[in-house]
């Protein structure tokens, strides 16, 4: 029954470390938006009534 105790014991104790994170890396890469970009007609029906909006409000 100590055995047990102790197991449980020693289970809590390890189980609570806290192990810090750092960040080592970071990647990125630069995207080129242009008329070269095929656009998909599936996005370009979700987002044509929020263009059109701010199309009459721009003019």
């Amino acid at each position: 029954m100590k055995l047990l105790y102790f197991f449980c014991l020693f289970l809590l104790l390890t189980s609570c470390k806290e192990n810090k994170k750092y960040l080592i890396k970071i990647t990125g890469k630069t995207v080129v938006i242009d008329s070269t970009i095929n656009s998909a007609e599936k996005n370009n029906n979700i987002i044509k009534p929020c263009r059109e909006k701010l199309e009459t409000e721009m003019q």
